[in-house]
């Protein structure tokens, strides 16, 4: 009725009112047409048994673009109580998962390196925190993005 009130003829025959729902139940994020999951971050990181030593299990993965529109992973991990966020553990975690994510998947590679050398910058990017500050303070949920 609301429709036709405003000229619009419809000669469909669905149950109204309908819900469509689009989204990710399995935190997954897409880069350039590969599936990054989760449990792939935690993978990356117990490669490494400095980071293990660092980090919780708490982590934001969000998938976003830069002003020129080239893809970005942004990743926010809460460092355990007493680490401190540095540009060298930055480095580290970098470094680790460029390495882990780009053996894993040679399109991935293909696609990281091509990003790496177009924009002069790393695709990741790593964003530290100490425990339990914003955004993982105690009581905010964490999702992924």
């Amino acid at each position: 009725k609301l429709l036709q009130e405003h000229g619009i003829k419809m000669d469909i025959s669905l149950p109204l009112p309908f819900v469509f729902v689009v989204g990710r139940s399995d935190g997954t994020i897409n880069f350039v047409g590969t599936l990054i999951y989760p449990q792939y971050i935690y993978d990356a990181l117990l490669k490494n048994k400095n980071l293990v030593k660092t980090a919780t299990n708490k982590f934001k993965l969000i998938a976003k673009t830069d002003k020129k529109n080239n893809p970005l992973v942004e990743l926010h991990i809460q460092l355990r109580k007493g680490c401190s966020p540095s540009k060298k553990l930055s480095n580290e975690y970098l470094a680790t998962l460029t390495k882990y994510f780009t053996e894993l998947n040679n399109d991935f590679a293909q696609d990281f390196y091509f990003i790496k050398e177009k924009t002069k910058k790393n695709p990741f990017v790593m964003c530290l925190y100490q425990y339990e500050k914003y955004p993982f303070a105690k009581g905010i949920k964490v999702h992924y993005v």
